[in-house]
């Protein structure tokens, strides 16, 4: 049950605590006064219009109409063209993302060009404009808050593929990938891509800090308050992306809230915790996912073996065993394969 205090968060304010606690300066536009986003409009069900369609709308479409050609410094189809392209080959980076992780700093990179191909944006209007009833999904603030929330995932795939004890490199694009959802946010605060990634890499920068420094007691009271407030921050982020968008990217926002329940304490959370959430939101990806996907699955095992549920453990670890006798999967993802090869052999052997 969602606890009656998250009716009292202001959008604003949680997007300024994201930017002030990422240092965030304003970056690539000028800002001025900021307008405030009412709480009514964050306690109801309110969802500004356009809204969703800024999210699911392909990236490459928000530059494939001819139509669009004055957006970009060159109106020509060659940079239209050009555009495309470089956009089609991020994808398949991040595709590929396991087989040729080193690519994925070739994917920021072209990104940025396009950032870069791009008349210069007002960060304020687009702000106002974003949290109001004008959000145009072709718009130049929504090309941009895309661009960077795409920034902000393969940042996060930069981390994530990297090993599990590397924590100071995975705290280091965790880092870069919570600055550029920030950002993101700044051009557009209900993008569902921008508030996914930036909770994405500001959860696994939490994390992976808190990893880095459980010995270390300076270093945990000179962190202490990005470790102890962050969570409630990155579980108000991902609810205000599932209002927005539930069924994002076949419900990747509820395997993200799934898995914050299964890893944070009740103290450091606002709206939800304990294992019912967790268990409740990782099985509905499933639902979603017609039981295809490997990471809920994962998800499960890891939390039932966690909370010493031998019997879901055992259930998730056969389909896991299942799942990695295919050899696409294993073929396209060599990372995770061995680490749920990994933790499944060491909970079967123990």
């Amino acid at each position: 049950m969602i606890k009656p205090g998250f009716i009292r968060i202001n959008l604003f304010l949680l997007i300024l605590s994201l930017s002030t606690l990422l240092l965030f300066s304003g970056g690539c536009g000028e800002k001025g006064e900021e307008e405030t986003i009412g709480i009514e409009e964050i306690g109801s069900e309110y969802i500004p219009p356009h809204a969703q369609d800024a999210s699911n709308t392909p990236l490459k479409d928000l530059f494939s109409d001819s139509s669009q050609k004055s957006a970009t410094k060159t109106s020509t189809m060659g940079e239209e063209g050009w555009i495309i392209k470089n956009i089609n080959r991020i994808e398949e980076i991040i595709i590929n993302r396991e087989v040729s992780p080193d690519e994925l700093e070739r994917g920021v990179q072209l990104t940025y060009e396009i950032i870069n191909s791009l008349p210069t944006a007002n960060t304020h209007k687009c702000y106002i404009g974003s949290g109001r009833k004008s959000l145009n999904p072709r718009g130049l603030c929504n090309k941009y808050a895309r661009l960077f929330s795409k920034i902000s995932e393969l940042r996060y795939f930069q981390g994530d593929v990297l090993s599990l004890d590397d924590l100071k490199t995975r705290i280091y694009y965790f880092d870069l990938g919570k600055k550029s959802g920030s950002t993101s946010l700044e051009y557009n605060q209900n993008l569902v891509d921008g508030l996914f990634w930036a909770a994405t890499n500001l959860g696994s920068w939490v994390s992976s800090m808190h990893q880095q420094y459980k010995y270390n007691i300076f270093k945990l009271i000179e962190n202490n308050r990005a470790l102890t407030k962050t969570p409630a921050l990155v579980e108000a982020m991902l609810h205000r992306a599932r209002r927005i968008y539930s069924i994002y990217r076949g419900g990747a926002i509820y395997m993200a809230l799934g898995r914050l329940y299964h890893k944070v304490p009740e103290k450091y959370l606002e709206i939800e915790s304990g294992p019912l959430p967790a268990e409740k939101y990782l099985r509905r990806v499933n639902k979603i996912r017609k039981d295809k996907h490997h990471l809920p699955h994962y998800y499960l095992f890891m939390f039932y073996k966690d909370n010493d549920n031998v019997d879901g453990a055992l259930r998730e670890a056969k389909w896991l065993l299942g799942n990695l006798k295919k050899v696409d999967f294993v073929k396209q993802f060599p990372i995770y394969a061995q680490r749920e090869y990994d933790s499944v052999m060491e909970f079967m052997n123990r």
